[in-house]
């Protein structure tokens, strides 16, 4: 099927799979989805991993398979959208991560960096850190340590 759901339509796609819309969360974050023939108010579903918070989402466009055909057991596997995720000028995607936890790992095989205007920290696979920005601030309210086989300032 070819056609472009337009905003506020719900269509079902052969195969077994819907167009629906999120249309709240519950209080552990799972995602309350609603679809065509559904005639029983919104249903918890599962998510792909990747798939954004839905929070930030409600009422958008879901493409929603059902486990073993089971209308009560709703998958979403996507977002649905009528033009491709616009790049940023540099080639990324511009996608936000939301993260709420204790604890955050990053893990790539070369080099993690993490820009924002004129600052940046490169950590690369070597062990290197670069830290750059047009002024660094580094402040302790305890002992402030800075060790190395040698220490070179300017």
């Amino acid at each position: 099927m070819h056609r472009i759901v337009e905003q506020g339509e719900l269509e079902s796609i052969s195969g077994g799979l819907y167009v629906g819309r999120i249309v709240g969360v519950t209080a552990e974050g799972r995602p309350l989805v609603d679809f065509p023939g559904n005639a029983g108010g919104a249903v918890p579903a599962r998510c792909l991993p990747g798939t954004p918070p839905p929070g930030r989402v409600e009422q958008a466009p879901i493409l929603l398979a059902f486990e073993g055909g089971d209308r009560a057991l709703p998958i979403i596997l996507g977002f649905v959208r009528n033009e491709l995720e616009k790049a940023t000028p540099d080639g990324a995607s511009g996608r936000e991560a939301v993260i709420d936890g204790k604890r955050i790992t990053l893990d790539a095989r070369e080099e993690i960096l993490l820009r924002c205007g004129k600052s940046s920290i490169l950590l690369r696979k070597d062990g290197t850190i670069s830290v750059r920005g047009a002024r660094i601030v580094s402040r302790a309210s305890g002992t402030h340590k800075i060790k190395g086989a040698s220490v070179s300032i300017n």
